[in-house]
C-alpha cells in the first residue's frame, strides 16, 4: 500500500505537554489528562490520497489566513511561528 505522504527528512519541531480539561472521551487512547502534542516539520515529495480512520476524517491545505483564524493554530502559534520560521515564511500570528 502507497504511503499517503512522502516526507523527505522529517524534522522534530517541537513538543508541548498539554492537559485535558473534559471528561476522558470513550476510547480515548493517549495518557490522560496529561498528554502531548509533536510536531514535525519536512518537505512533502508527493500527496498522495487521503485515508480516513479514527482521528481524521478529511485533510485540507489551507491558506495562511484560514489556518490563522482557527483555535487551533491561535492557541498553539509558537509552533505556528517555529515551522513558518523552519520553512523560511516570513510572517507570523
Amino acid at each position: 500500500m502507497k504511503q499517503p505522504l512522502t516526507p523527505k527528512p522529517l524534522l522534530e519541531l517541537r513538543s508541548r505537554e498539554i492537559e485535558v480539561i473534559a471528561p476522558r472521551p470513550y476510547g480515548y487512547r493517549y495518557p490522560y489528562p496529561i498528554s502531548y502534542i509533536v510536531g514535525y516539520v519536512c518537505t512533502l515529495g508527493e500527496l498522495g490520497p487521503f485515508a480516513p480512520n479514527d482521528e481524521a476524517s478529511e485533510r485540507a491545505i489551507l491558506p495562511f489566513s484560514e489556518a490563522e483564524s482557527l483555535d487551533s493554530i491561535k492557541g498553539n502559534a509558537e509552533f505556528y511561528n517555529e515551522a513558518l520560521r523552519r520553512c523560511n515564511v516570513d510572517r507570523r500570528i
